[in-house]
């Protein structure tokens, strides 16, 4: 009923990582498609972590900032 495509990829710092997700449904009607892309971010010589996730599908668009910092 549905393709799911995964790709992700580093920076060349190696200090962000970004993995998308793409999912494509055909349910006989017309195709739908969904992308999720999230990007995880080590920032401030590693004492942060950056979550940024964006997400788009045909009922709209969302975008999600998780910050976490090392004790």
């Amino acid at each position: 009923m549905g393709i799911t495509k995964k790709i992700a990829k580093w920076s060349d710092d190696k200090n962000t990582l970004t993995i998308t997700k793409i999912m494509t449904f055909d349910p006989g009607v017309s195709t739908a498609e969904y992308r999720i892309d999230d990007t995880y971010k080590l920032i401030d010589n590693g004492k942060t972590l950056v979550i940024e996730s964006f997400s788009k599908n045909p009922a709209g668009e969302r975008k999600t900032i998780l910050v976490y910092n090392k004790k």
